[in-house]
């Protein structure tokens, strides 16, 4: 090993080069050194050859990344390691990988836009993911029989490769040749291995091949001018959210029987029918109930519908997936109370009226018909907030819940005024709610008193009638069955 010192520039610790401190466009790296270790030459934008001694056995995470310059590098037969990331964004035209590297760890060569000629040798047993994903020119793959796996969207966006020779028994991962357009057959599908990874025609009324077991999430990305989309019983297996881009798509049509998924109204569904795993965004239809006995709802099911303006949900649901209902035409959303499985991003900002305190803490913008004293203190604001939203647009299901909003908010009054002083940056602020917060005397005296002295309504007669109205009220007492909220009374 060699010993600790600088060579050239190059910083050497324990046999691994750990820096390099100069600006050459060549460097030899000495013999004896054992590692090229993080980032050792990350930024490094004049290199542009790099020779590797025989004795270099891991080169480690982004240790070349951004080496833009970078076109020649040498891999030694010893080689074990190549870690994340580590000529990424660099400028080689070809590359070997030696078979003593057993596996070509995650995004090694991501967008590498000049590499056009990648090999790899027998030894070599898993691609991980993203390990070539966007080299725009990459032309040709050299595959090992030894190959067992190649990983996400290990080649994708790989648009000028040609059809690589697979090796038996090699499993492809989701979207691991999607947007690889030269290898599409003469109908315009990208197919291996039974996997439908991508659809080139991207328009009309779409028939997927019977020779297609799989389809990948990404094969039918950008096709928002599919309007039907016929599935074969051959289909086993659906990739997440893969039609959530279809925009124009109005129905699902089953050809002939099927055995893993079934199709009711257009919508599609898992072979037990518990399970809705997409609605068509181009239905036209303004009102959808999902049907009784589904339990579950899928990653971006309704997405982008926006045609819809209602969905009703029926008792026994119990799980939204993520982002299962987003960028719809809905306004407001009434949850099941056996909905008690919910991810993120499930309902977007959709106010959702819910009586399950469960669901109430794991959505966004929930219209909580309970006490919100029962739910946890960081749920409270958005809690109050929701149920502001849905009293002033005239929801009588809210008014039975009017008192126990009133002693949440109150007991927080502070914070709440605060939220509706101008310059705030929240999604309900301003004049509107805090003449919401005086009418349904919700603020406390203390608080009334601060306002008053607040510069932003120094000017604001009417508010400060309110808040001085207020001060009266609280200072000479009054009873509960005195105080009205929009016509309500508590």
């Amino acid at each position: 090993m060699i010993p600790d010192g600088i060579y050239d520039e190059m910083v050497i610790r324990d046999g691994v080069l750990v820096t390099y401190r100069g600006a050459a466009e060549e460097i030899a790296v000495p013999e004896g050194t054992v590692g090229i270790g993080d980032k050792c030459f990350r930024f490094h934008h004049l290199l542009r050859r790099v020779s590797l001694p025989e004795s270099v056995t891991w080169i480690g995470k982004s240790a070349f990344y951004d080496c833009l310059d970078l076109q020649e590098v040498s891999l030694p037969e010893g080689l074990a390691r190549i870690g994340p990331l580590a000529f990424a964004h660099s400028s080689l035209r070809e590359i070997r990988i030696p078979g003593s590297v057993r596996v070509l760890e995650d995004a090694v060569f991501f967008k590498c836009p000049g590499l056009k000629r990648a090999v790899l040798e027998e030894g070599v047993t898993a691609i991980g993911s993203s390990a070539f994903s966007c080299c725009s020119e990459l032309t040709e793959v050299r595959l090992p029989s030894s190959l067992r796996s190649i990983g996400e969207e290990a080649f994708f966006c790989c648009g000028s490769l040609e059809r690589p020779s697979l090796p038996k028994g090699v499993r492809l991962g989701s979207s691991a040749f999607s947007g690889c357009e030269k290898m599409g057959d003469p109908e315009g599908f990208v197919i291996l291995k039974g996997i439908l990874f991508e659809n080139l025609k991207q328009g009309g009324d779409l028939v997927i091949p019977s020779r297609v077991k799989v389809i990948d999430r990404a094969a039918l990305r950008g096709n928002y001018d599919v309007f039907t989309v016929t599935l074969p019983n051959s289909v086993m297996e659906i990739g997440r959210g893969a039609f959530s881009e279809c925009l124009s798509l109005t129905a699902f049509r089953p050809e002939g029987r099927t055995w893993a998924f079934q199709v009711r109204d257009g919508v599609l569904f898992d072979w037990t029918g518990e399970k809705l795993l997409s609605y068509p965004p181009g239905k036209k239809d303004a009102s959808y109930r999902v049907p009784d006995g589904t339990r579950r709802i899928a990653f971006r099911a309704f997405y982008r519908c926006k045609a819809l303006k209602e969905l009703i949900l029926p008792e026994g649901l119990r799980t939204l997936e993520q982002e299962a209902v987003c960028e719809t035409g809905l306004s407001l959303v009434r949850l099941p109370d056996s909905l008690d499985r919910l991810g993120d991003c499930c309902l977007e900002r959709l106010p959702a009226i819910c009586r399950n305190p469960r669901a109430a803490s794991r959505i966004p913008c929930p219209v909580y018909l309970g006490d919100p004293g029962d739910l946890p203190e960081a749920d409270v604001e958005k809690a109050c907030m929701g149920f502001y939203r849905a009293h002033t647009a005239g929801m009588e299901e809210t008014v039975p819940f009017l008192g126990a909003y009133r002693a949440v908010i109150r007991e927080h009054g502070r914070m709440f005024a605060e939220k509706s002083m101008p310059g705030w940056s929240g999604t309900w602020t301003g004049r509107p709610f805090l003449i919401w917060l005086l009418q349904g005397r919700m603020l406390p005296l203390d608080v009334l008193r601060e306002l008053l002295e607040k510069k932003a309504l120094k000017k604001d007669l009417e508010i400060r009638a309110m808040v001085l109205a207020c001060i009266g009220e609280e200072e000479g007492g009054f009873g509960a069955g005195d105080l009205t909220l929009d016509g309500g009374s508590f």
